[in-house]
């Protein structure tokens, strides 16, 4: 339930971005929640790094950056988890999965939702942490 209200906070919030940022700068990204369309605006970093407009306007506070830019935790999720990883590790650190769409498009992009309603691209969080472990290994 908790997870459900979270979805539809971000889905609101990202339908009216803050002054300042440009519609034309956001790509739309849809879902289904409860048998429902919900829109969730999503743009990019200076880094090209996806991620909704909520993020976008606390750049300083928003959870999936931190996340991002944290320390990886890659090995613990490789040896317990066959299969999907970006979504295993999303769960591992806290985060919810969240299958979106561009609008007029049918293949799904995976984000990781966290508890104060930002998202990031899943693969993209993933393979960030992925690349710091090899380059730590001698």
């Amino acid at each position: 339930m908790l997870r459900g209200l979270a979805f539809l906070l971000a889905s609101f919030f990202s339908l009216f971005p803050l002054p300042g940022r440009a519609d034309a700068e956001m790509t739309r990204y849809s879902y289904l929640f409860g048998g429902k369309n919900v829109t969730a605006l999503v743009g990019k970093t200076k880094d090209g790094l996806r991620v909704n407009d909520v993020c976008l306007q606390r750049l300083q506070s928003c959870e999936a950056l931190k996340i991002y830019q944290g320390k990886s935790r890659i090995a613990e999720i490789r040896k317990a988890t066959p299969g999907n990883y970006a979504g295993a590790y999303c769960e591992l650190l806290q985060g919810s999965q969240l299958f979106m769409h561009e609008e007029n498009r049918t293949d799904d992009t995976q984000f990781c939702v966290f508890s104060d309603l930002t998202l990031i691209d899943a693969h993209a969080l993933y393979q960030a942490h992925f690349e710091k472990i090899k380059k730590s290994k001698p």
